[in-house]
């Protein structure tokens, strides 16, 4: 056992040797607040209009640098609140964007449809987040909506700071050959998923009308319908991307054989080149000998 002295001593360390905790960098504090803020926006919630969307500057990873604000509206199918002139609205803040989708874009199957078809093509990446920036919507109801559909397991964050950081620097540098892609994708996949329902009978008619020795429900006729609609709604999508991929396949063919043609035009410019290089310099060294044996005149 260590004496009360030891103790003592042990307690009573040298100043050089405690450990001391560095003050942390300026400004950290503020983006500490500016990331919560980043946080309430994508939630939906209501943030301060003079400390988000007005143009202050902001690290590369708050989402203020992927989705700068002032901006037309990014409804997933365009926005345009006046029907005579066609015109876009355009938003100013978060507050301002959170108000417009709730009074002008309330949420629809065909929004709900395309959001799902683009995470389920995308289900290991941080699809939410991205969809929140690129179409308006906060990450709560798209999360709500994914939550809806029996999706829960969504990817969280690791390095945080720089896998946003890199996200939001995606978005920026190619944000339109984004948007052009996702709507092609759902073009393609537009079958709707149909979830069997067995609900509970609750009238009379509904229960008597059942067959309790096969256990057949009335509806069997429509499900059976809806199955075979939904089996020729696939083969008529299969198809369509199979034909996409054989004009795919041709048209890389096309660009091989272009290649091919280039690459012999280039090896015999080469052979060309070689031969006029060979004959000068045999030119050269003629002439040069045939100087060395001609004799001096007088």
């Amino acid at each position: 056992m260590q004496s009360p002295n030891q103790n003592h001593l042990i307690l009573e360390m040298d100043e050089q040797d405690k450990i001391k905790l560095g003050k942390r960098r300026s400004g950290v504090h503020k983006q500490d607040r500016l990331d919560r803020q980043h946080e309430d926006a994508m939630a939906g919630k209501e943030v301060q209009t003079n400390k988000y969307g007005t143009g202050i500057n902001i690290d590369s990873h708050h989402k203020a640098s992927a989705d700068p604000f002032p901006h037309t509206c990014r409804y997933y199918r365009g926005c345009s609140t006046d029907p005579l002139t066609a015109r876009e609205m355009s938003l100013d803040n978060a507050v301002q964007n959170k108000a417009h989708f709730d009074d002008v874009h309330p949420l629809t199957i065909d929004e709900e449809h395309f959001y799902l078809t683009i995470y389920r093509q995308n289900p290991n990446g941080k699809t939410v987040h991205e969809l929140s920036i690129l179409y308006g919507r906060s990450e709560d109801t798209i999360k709500q909506i994914l939550s809806k559909n029996s999706i829960n397991d969504i990817p969280r964050w690791g390095r945080r700071s720089k896998e946003i950081e890199d996200l939001h620097q995606r978005i920026k540098m190619n944000r339109a050959a984004i948007v052009y892609d996702w709507n092609v994708m759902v073009q393609y996949a537009t079958l709707e998923p149909i979830e069997p329902t067995f609900s509970i009978p609750t009238s009379v008619e509904s229960i008597q009308g059942q067959n309790y020795l096969t256990g057949d429900q009335p509806d069997i006729l429509s499900q059976m319908q809806n199955g075979l609609t939904a089996g020729s709604q696939l083969l008529e999508q299969y198809t369509a991307l199979k034909e996409w991929k054989v004009e795919a396949e041709e048209r890389e063919k096309g660009y091989q054989e272009r290649i091919q043609t280039l690459q012999e035009y280039a090896q015999n410019l080469d052979k060309l080149v070689t031969y006029f290089t060979g004959n000068y310099e045999k030119l050269i060294q003629s002439e040069s000998d045939l100087d060395e044996d001609t004799p001096p005149t007088l």
